[in-house]
């Protein structure tokens, strides 16, 4: 099957085989555009703690290609390897007595995988202080967290050392959006 994924203004088509990585916590809607009863279309979302992941890109100091990606999302084929690490950690959900003990392993082993794949140059930015999908990352996080309060954009802009123009015109061509 195939889907479609619209993230801000980038419009994706998946194929079967592929994955996609986000840094960023925004919605992204979705629509399945080929399925059948023979052929179901499956889909799955693991939400990774960044702090393992630093962490990981840290202990490995593995070279990046340095060329620019400008994009939110990433899509690259997902290998053997990593599908049977995404199997094996959906087949804890049938032994929950192991979850506790080897869910956090293989989310370490999924890391890895990601970061020794395509996906790198999207979770390097994302590692890069100062970058600017890192600060748009921590305005994102800052929303989930104080968004029933108003906010101001001078606010958000002092707490990445940006000015308010610089971080309007970064959030919105990151995230298709404004803030």
């Amino acid at each position: 099957g195939s889907q479609r994924l619209n993230f801000g203004e980038q419009v994706i088509t998946l194929e079967q085989g592929q994955t996609v990585l986000t840094a960023l916590d925004l919605p992204i809607v979705s629509n399945v555009l080929k399925a059948n009863h023979h052929k179901p279309y499956l889909s799955l979302r693991i939400e990774l703690d960044v702090m393992m992941l630093q962490e990981l890109h840290a202990q490995t100091q593995w070279q990046y290609d340095e060329q620019k990606n400008t994009e939110t999302l990433s899509v690259f084929p997902a290998d053997e390897t990593l599908l049977d690490t995404v199997y094996r950690y959906t087949a804890l959900l049938k032994q929950p007595q192991l979850r506790p003990y080897l869910a956090p392993l293989i989310e370490r082993e999924i890391g890895l995988r990601l970061l020794a794949s395509g996906h790198n140059k999207m979770l390097k930015k994302l590692f890069t202080q100062g970058s600017a999908e890192r600060n748009v990352s921590t305005i994102i996080a800052y929303f989930n967290e104080h968004y029933a309060e108003k906010i101001e954009m001078g606010h958000l802009a002092e707490k990445v050392f940006m000015s308010s123009s610089s971080l309007r015109a970064h959030f919105k061509k990151i995230t298709g959006i404004s803030p």
